[in-house]
């Protein structure tokens, strides 16, 4: 049995019932802090451009865009969605909650089986990832595009209950629409990756709905996914395609929930400096200058030494480090265009160095190479920390409590208490629910000027 098949029978043959509570805990977690991302997301830049753009292509109104008080259809919507919901680089886990938000609402599928196609998708989407080494990365390739598009395709073909040809055909077609190119990090184009990701999973699963014919074993081969996008050698099909329940990647690893909104990478250094300066408590009058000791991966995605836009300034680290020192905090208020133009942040961010000890890159070790922040006192002092996984990461967690709390930060502005309330309440009880048309038109509002 082909890499591709055994995929494919997984989507088709899983049932809520074969899916661990915790497993389900999780992914109600991932969905909740996709709701905040997406609601906060909406008053951007990019969540504007993708709004108004989405609107004049116009089409059947089957489907509400997150902010935008209009339906569309459900490609549309979702790459809308996935845009709106990835502005804010919360980078909420996959880009399926648009999938799940335009088919379910369009197909009127219950919530017990939106909740199926959520766990379908984020396991292939993850066996994917964790099967392949780092070095597609490394050739420039962005990920989140590239394998987010084939969970947001196993999550469309279970939505739309397709059977194991019918989702071969599906992941065929989702091979030749996956991309993606870490190039444009640091510019709109990064949130519309996922956009896209979420839009060719529904294109792909609803073309394959209708007959239209692909590669029914795209993962395999000389030229298949694995090997196109990964590179030889650097792919192990057993971890992908054998594993599947055994571990359940919702329970083994978790989902990456990320607290501030900015390039994963600058995570570990933010979680090392922000509470060494509560511990000493340090003002940002006392800081003559940081270093900050990561590895040299972390300048390959965070290309930007010096921010100019609000987009630039989360994959620039001596900013976030900047910012977060004068601060206090690595919120949505620190990542404006206002806030990057100020010239005391721009002053303290000059002083951060970046330090690459030996040159190494987690890309190529392998494994997490030493975070260290070290402050420099205007009276001479040398404060320092050092951190392990990132607060959110998969071996450091992010509670359901952590993450509902993120979530009413995100909708504070936007939804009214009761509305807040009622979309939390609604994924919490999601199992039960006839359709999530509910959750779709209380999501459909219109921003307030």
């Amino acid at each position: 049995m082909s890499t591709t098949e055994k995929i494919a029978r997984f989507v088709v043959d899983l049932e809520l019932k074969d899916v661990p509570e915790k497993a389900r805990e999780i992914a109600k977690g991932g969905i909740v802090d996709a709701l905040g991302a997406a609601i906060a997301g909406t008053r951007s830049d990019a969540a504007q451009v993708i709004t108004r753009w989405t609107r004049a292509q116009g089409g059947a109104p089957l489907a509400g865009v997150i902010g935008g008080a209009f339906k569309t259809s459900p490609a549309a919507a979702a790459r809308a969605n996935g845009t709106i919901g990835h502005a804010l680089d919360f980078d909420p886990p996959l880009p399926l909650l648009p999938v799940l938000l335009a088919l379910g609402e369009a197909e009127k599928v219950a919530g017990q089986r939106v909740l199926e196609a959520y766990v379908a998708g984020i396991e292939v989407q993850a066996k994917l990832q964790n099967g392949v080494s780092t070095k597609h990365a490394a050739q420039g390739w962005h990920s989140n595009t590239v394998f987010g598009t084939f969970g947001a395709t196993a999550a469309a073909a279970k939505l739309l209950k397709l059977d194991v040809p019918q989702t071969r055909a599906a992941f065929g077609i989702a091979a030749s629409e996956a991309g993606g190119l870490r190039k444009n990090l640091g510019t709109m184009t990064k949130p519309l990756h996922a956009g896209m990701a979420s839009a060719n999973g529904i294109i792909a699963a609803t073309l394959a709905r209708e007959g239209l014919s692909s590669a029914p074993d795209a993962f395999d081969g000389e030229i298949g996914v694995l090997r196109v996008f990964a590179g030889a050698g650097e792919f192990d099909e057993r971890n992908i395609a054998e594993t599947f329940g055994a571990p359940w990647n919702l329970i083994a690893k978790e989902i990456r929930i990320k607290p501030y909104p900015c390039c994963r990478w600058a995570h570990r250094p933010l979680d090392a400096l922000l509470p060494l300066m509560r511990t000493h408590n340090v003002s940002p009058d006392q800081v003559e200058s940081v270093e900050c000791e990561v590895g040299a991966h972390v300048s390959k995605v965070m290309t930007y030494p010096v921010a100019r836009t609000a987009l630039e300034a989360k994959f620039c680290l001596p900013y976030c480090i900047a910012v977060a020192v004068l601060d206090g905090r690595a919120g949505i208020g620190q990542f404006t265009d206002a806030r990057v133009g100020d010239a005391r942040v721009q002053a303290l961010a000059a002083r951060v160095s970046v330090i690459h000890p030996g040159g190494k890159s987690e890309w190529d070790a392998g494994t997490m190479l030493p975070c260290v922040v070290r402050l420099h006192l205007r009276d001479g002092t040398t404060l320092d920390a050092s951190t392990g996984a990132a607060r959110g990461d998969r071996d450091n967690p992010m509670t359901f409590d952590m993450i509902v709390e993120k979530y009413r930060d995100c909708a504070r502005e936007l939804l009214k208490p009761e509305q807040t309330e009622r979309v939390l309440a609604l994924v919490q009880a999601i199992e039960s629910l006839p359709d999530i048309r509910e959750l779709s038109s209380l999501l459909t509002f219109e921003i307030q000027s």
